[in-house]
């Protein structure tokens, strides 16, 4: 489960967060003509997110 430093994280702001993320990188992806296959794209968002929800 996320933690802060205050404690247990506002969980509202993390999915607000994420998925803004995700908005934003598919944008970024149509932006560049697509060059990247949706699993790498899967990818990326994976290896910038698992962080965040895996800490403990």
């Amino acid at each position: 489960m996320y933690q802060s430093a205050r404690g247990r994280g506002d969980m509202d702001f993390l999915l607000n967060h994420i998925s803004g993320s995700f908005v934003n990188m598919v944008q970024w992806w149509i932006r560049g003509g697509a060059r990247e296959s949706p699993e790498e794209l899967a990818s990326y968002f994976d290896f910038v997110t698992r962080p965040v929800l895996t800490r403990e």
